[in-house]
């Protein structure tokens, strides 16, 4: 073993001596030589939001030798990225799935189906909690995955799993990449997710990816997949090979904060600029907005574009005030002092432990959480002089009390049930209706009395 270290935009663990580092692809370093650099899942090329990391790295990483791993329908415009920059490729490996994977054809019904080994993949929190919830009800234990768990807890829920002190696993799309388990089935209880702009079906390369989570080299002999509806749709999808990948993603670049004139007009004449054929330009509309919002304060473009790049839920209100309100005290005094926010979120803390309500108090929770986050960026960017390392150490001690005390929460299971909100009646995972039958019956007889009597 080597000592690495670890950098995210929410994680920070700097090993002394260290000889290696792993980091989200954001957080890389293009300034920097490297012996040798590895570039993971580089189909995310393509995704409107985050993609231009991924042409940024492969484009402009200084390295004698760079490995890049991706799915094959993202080999054509990955080549001809390094054939646009003069670069040579040396070698392709391909490698094939090491256990055969396997449709499960009977009749999956929830939760009666549910098996040792199974992974339940839903696709959002509400579906997650919902689900687990159920289970709980019915005896049958399970670890939660999905991607608002802060790192630690979707560690330790995962764990849990593993070591078999769970008989499942329900999760969100958050299980198709970096996580390596003892699944022997993958369900798909939902064949829809929302994606940022609407509610979609599930890519065939998006459900190969998650089905191949089943089946472990070790463990089993070959994996499973099922699905508790539209079974046809999934089986399709399983056989189709994807569409190669056609454009890469460009983000705005920081150079452009030189050109004359306001940050915002510059990204919108960005917006509006060609690109080769070959490059998408990233959504840029969360930026822009806060980019002008900011305006209205400094006109510091360096500064500006700094503070509009700290990653954070923009549709969260909390996050958004928090944000705003941090970023006015970096314009103010040039650096952000964290005593009085900090003294704010110690007493949301208390108050999310009190919380008797287990779902509000996971909401709450991972909210908080999401503030140290935040925070965590503010003091890396725009720290205090001379306590910046202290600051972090405090933000990184609060992060792991938060994720303890959330993980120990869901440990616990006290998950409360969806419930008909007329008569209190426990309703069924995957209902979509807030009255149970009886009472939507109940209420439509008394419109259609009422409707015959006038």
């Amino acid at each position: 073993f080597l000592p690495c270290s670890l950098l995210t935009g929410e994680e920070e663990d700097i090993m002394p001596g260290a000889t290696h580092i792993s980091e989200t692809i954001e957080m890389a370093d293009l300034s920097r030589h490297y012996d040798m650099a590895v570039i993971d899942e580089a189909q995310m090329i393509s995704d409107p939001s985050r993609g231009g990391a991924w042409t940024a790295a492969i484009l402009g990483l200084c390295a004698d030798e760079i490995h890049i791993c991706m799915a094959p329908h993202a080999e054509s415009i990955i080549r001809k990225l390094i054939a646009y920059c003069g670069d040579e490729i040396v070698e392709t490996d391909r490698r094939d799935r090491m256990t055969p994977l396997i449709e499960d054809t009977e009749d999956f019904s929830f939760p009666e189906s549910v098996m040792r080994g199974d992974a339940l993949i839903v696709f959002s929190k509400k579906s997650v909690i919902s689900c687990a919830a159920e289970l709980q009800a019915k005896g049958i234990s399970c670890s939660m995955i999905y991607g608002a768990l802060p790192y630690e807890t979707r560690r330790a829920e995962t764990d849990r799993f593993a070591k078999g002190e769970t008989s499942v696993v329900v999760a969100t799309d958050a299980i198709g990449m970096g996580l390596n388990l003892p699944i022997k089935r993958v369900v798909f209880l939902e064949t829809e997710k929302f994606d940022g702009y609407g509610r979609r079906d599930l890519l065939p390369e998006e459900i190969q990816q998650i089905a191949g989570r089943a089946g472990r080299k070790g463990l089993y002999e070959c994996g499973y997949y099922a699905s508790s509806k539209r079974k046809s749709f999934i089986r399709s999808s399983m056989t189709r090979s994807p569409s190669a990948i056609l454009f890469a993603r460009l983000g705005f670049p920081r150079m452009l904060i030189e050109v004359e004139g306001k940050l915002s007009e510059v990204m919108k004449r960005w917006i509006h600029i060609e690109t080769e054929s070959f490059f998408l330009k990233t959504d840029l509309t969360e930026e822009l907005g806060l980019c002008q919002w900011l305006e209205g304060l400094t006109d510091d473009k360096e500064m500006t574009y700094r503070l509009m790049y700290i990653p954070f839920n923009t549709e969260n209100p909390e996050l958004l005030t928090l944000w705003k309100e941090s970023a006015k005290m970096v314009i103010d005094r040039g650096y952000v002092d964290i005593d009085d926010p900090v003294c704010q979120l110690d007493e949301e803390f208390g108050e999310a432990v009190c919380e008797s309500d287990t779902n509000k108090k996971i909401q709450a929770l991972e909210v908080l959480h999401q503030k140290y986050d935040m925070f965590h960026n503010f003091v890396r960017l725009f720290g205090m002089p001379g306590r910046q390392n202290w600051d972090k150490k405090l933000i990184r001690k609060r992060k792991k009390e938060i994720s303890k005390e959330l993980t120990d929460t869901i440990r616990e299971k006290k998950l409360k049930r969806r419930k008909c909100m007329v008569c209190g009646r426990n309703l069924p995972f995957g209902y979509p209706y807030k009255l149970c039958q009886p009472c939507f019956e109940k209420k439509k007889f008394f419109e259609d009395f009422f409707e015959t009597v006038d």
